[in-house]
């Protein structure tokens, strides 16, 4: 409820309601200075303060060497990814924790699931870890808890093995680095999708949120397609081989399919890519965008109104779908068939 009488304070949002028609009406000195204080106002919130820092890596540090008392031989490491890894969480955000274990090649498997059990044991039995709870059947083992502290109580989650889950966590992080915008478009949409309860509904999670805000911020050129890139410098020559990539089936199959016959190859120099595996799916990005210079110089509330815009007015969902990788949100779903892509059939109602 608080959140909601927030968002009805902030005025930059009006404006928003109009975005079928027409472009962004023009700010005046005052309404941008308006647009400029709350924006900094959300920044502000949405910015882990130095206490939840601290507190994070105190949680850090009893979590490790809880799991490192269990067995000397297999290797334990842990760290927050998600929204507290990319830098897009509130103080009061949950502790999203992803614990990597390796244990010696023989019954790796039975190895590793005896050192999940064990784990929670301690935890259960650790002063200040309470209801745990450990989630076997998961895609992904989870053990969800509460850290309790002089502070209040916390709610945590740490998942096993999460391979994939940090690799997306990093790539988001990386396209936030390349352009100082990215954060607070995402950070308004993140805003948004929250107290609209976008991702309450069963039909999209925030890093779903995140990859359609991302795409219209590649497809504008805000960011770079950094998922098919050796190198930060884009010239029209790579743009040129992007758009053609964007309407190749075959392409387009090649870079989803598990197996490739032919190596995928940077859009600008031509370079192959590296060949970075995670749980058996492609994630390589390119992790360094220091001196990208987007040749797009809107400002944080034109991308906004012109995200609304897209996605709420021109959008496509039977006919197109998004594609971070490809840098567009107007892909043929026609070019889709190989990879027996799902089409949409959920759609989101006004919140009650």
């Amino acid at each position: 409820t608080r959140k909601l009488r927030h968002m009805q304070r902030m005025q930059f949002l009006p404006p928003l309601n109009n975005v079928k028609h027409g472009q962004m009406p023009k700010l005046d000195v005052y309404e941008r200075a308006v647009v400029n204080s709350e924006l900094a106002e959300l920044d502000a919130r949405w910015a882990a303060d130095a206490g939840s820092q601290t507190l994070q890596e105190k949680l850090i540090r009893e979590m490790l060497a809880l799991a490192r008392g269990i067995d000397r031989r297999v290797r334990v490491n842990l760290e927050a990814f998600g929204s507290r890894l990319y830098g897009l969480s509130t103080s009061a955000s949950d502790f999203d924790l992803a614990m990597s274990i390796r244990v010696p090649q023989r019954n790796a498997e039975v190895g590793f699931m005896r050192f999940v059990r064990h784990f929670v044991v301690r935890l259960q039995r650790t002063r200040g870890f309470q209801r745990v709870v450990w989630l076997q059947h998961a895609r992904v083992p989870i053990v969800k808890f509460v850290y309790r502290t002089s502070h209040g109580e916390h709610e945590c989650d740490v998942s096993f093995n999460h391979g994939l889950g940090m690799a997306k966590s990093r790539m988001i992080h990386a396209y936030m680095r390349s352009d100082p915008r990215v954060r607070q478009v995402l950070m308004v949409l993140k805003e948004w999708a929250i107290t609209r309860a976008i991702s309450n509904q069963n039909a999209m999670n925030s890093f779903g949120v995140m990859l359609m805000g991302l795409t219209y911020l590649a497809q504008e050129r805000v960011v770079p397609p950094l998922q098919l890139l050796t190198t930060n410098a884009m010239n029209t020559r790579g743009w040129k081989n992007l758009a053609a990539l964007q309407q190749s089936r075959e392409q387009i199959s090649a870079l989803y399919l598990s197996e490739q016959s032919e190596p995928i190859r940077c859009v600008q120099s031509g370079e192959q890519l590296p060949d970075w595996r995670v749980e058996g799916k492609n994630a390589y990005f390119l992790a360094k965008s220091v001196g990208w210079q987007s040749p797009n110089k809107q400002t944080v509330p034109e991308l906004l109104f012109g995200l609304f815009q897209f996605y709420g007015c021109e959008f496509e969902p039977e006919n197109h779908a998004v594609s971070l990788r490809l840098g567009s949100a107007r892909i043929a779903r026609a070019n889709l068939h190989e990879l027996k892509v799902q089409m949409p059939e959920m759609v989101l109602g006004r919140p009650q």
